[in-house]
């Protein structure tokens, strides 16, 4: 997620760079990968060196950055358990057997 953030800005990252940041971000969000993209190419920018960022670029915009798992780490958990009871979207659900409307309609006009 975060190297499609980079490419936004026209910035391409080495592999074993997004893997050593990645390892670091486990607990970040999609949108918290996006701002802390943006925070790098900023930083980047503002030092001279447009679309050259460089993994102490995103480690110190990392810094700076505290997930929301972590800030509210209560409203977190509380939806992991709810996730945890809910049914897939993807499993079978088992439903009674239904009539057609029409036959519901019809069904007393005898």
């Amino acid at each position: 997620i975060l190297g499609i953030h980079l490419q936004r800005f026209g910035i391409h990252l080495e592999s074993e760079y997004l893997e050593a940041i990645a390892a670091n971000t486990a607990k970040f969000s999609g949108a918290e990968l996006e701002t802390l993209a943006s925070e790098a190419a900023l930083l980047a920018f503002d030092e001279g060196r447009p679309q050259q960022v460089t993994l102490a670029d995103l480690e110190t915009c990392r810094q700076t950055i505290t997930p929301l798992a972590i800030q509210d780490a209560a409203a977190v958990e509380k939806m992991q358990v709810w996730a945890s009871t809910a049914r897939r979207a993807s499993s079978p659900v088992v439903a009674a057997k239904t009539q057609s409307l029409r036959a519901a309609k019809f069904r007393n006009m005898n």
